[in-house]
């Protein structure tokens, strides 16, 4: 894994929020061996289960997180869910997706399919990554919306990207009802 161009911690100074979803397929006993695992007594998905937080002297220590979970912080707002035989996550990370942490699981769970969705509208990329036995098998990005985790428009609807419609842009009402 590489971490992606669009993500440069040193420019960066407030975070803005990822939208993940991650799918997990396989046998059922094994789907739920991960779920247990990813799971602690604070989080349904907490990336300390997977890459436990370890430093010398055990403080927080923003490099190591960005090195080793790829985001700033834990993982929040986390839905966890069946739909059909899938076992689905969503949740929101910062500055972007958790894929180191989605590299690591993959590798811990081989017999599994694990699908990591992501988005990000203000620094406009998405993007996903397709691990199969225990490795990156596929991975596509692109601008906001070109890999869409919603399958409702209307959350694409609430990002305006057109600038052409500022203020500037319209007529001087003054001048419009000084004619009257």
């Amino acid at each position: 894994f590489i971490m992606p161009t669009y993500i440069n911690s040193e420019e960066i100074k407030m975070p803005n929020e990822c939208y993940n979803k991650i799918i997990v397929r396989g046998n059922k006993s094994e789907v739920a061996r991960l779920e247990a695992f990813v799971t602690s007594r604070n989080s349904d998905f907490d990336f300390e289960k997977i890459v436990p937080f370890t430093t010398p002297d055990g403080k927080w220590d923003y490099d190591w997180v960005w090195k080793n979970w790829g985001t700033k912080w834990n993982a929040w707002g986390i839905n966890a869910y069946q739909e059909g035989e899938d076992l689905i996550y969503t949740f929101m990370t910062a500055w972007g997706p958790s894929l180191l942490v989605t590299t690591r699981l993959a590798a811990q769970f081989p017999n599994l399919e694990i699908i990591h969705w992501f988005e990000e509208p203000n620094a406009d990329f998405s993007g996903r990554s397709v691990f199969r036995n225990g490795k990156e098998v596929l991975s596509e990005e692109g601008g906001f919306g070109d890999f869409r985790l919603h399958d409702d428009d209307w959350f694409y609807n609430d990002f305006d990207w057109d600038d052409s419609d500022t203020e500037e842009d319209e007529p001087d009402k003054k001048e419009e009802n000084s004619e009257l």
